[in-house]
């Protein structure tokens, strides 16, 4: 996920507004499979495995993740086409975004 914040900067960098909204989308997709494979897989097995620490650790980073969920649509809609794309180049300087 790294690769694609970088590869960001570099089309902010460049004034690029395509590349920066292509790679917005490929950083919210990646994201989200990320999280939907945790959900499915990590989680159940945490609490299954670790037992109630399990279920604390699984809840904090579902916690972690409902926080990164609006982020995540700000983006969206800041990088969607029927909205300007002014903004679109200075979402990812928000700090909430930069720790995803």
């Amino acid at each position: 996920m790294y690769e694609y914040f970088d590869e960001y900067k570099r089309a902010k960098v460049a004034n690029d507004v395509d590349a920066q909204a292509r790679w917005a989308r490929q950083l919210t997709w990646e994201v989200a499979r990320h999280a939907v494979g945790e959900e499915i897989v990590v989680y159940p097995l945490m609490e299954k495995h670790l037992g109630e620490k399990g279920k604390q650790l699984a809840d904090e980073d579902r916690d972690q993740h409902q926080v990164r969920t609006p982020l995540l649509i700000q983006l969206h809609l800041l990088n969607d086409p029927s909205t300007s794309t002014s903004n679109s180049c200075c979402i990812i300087s928000n700090p909430s975004l930069q720790d995803m």
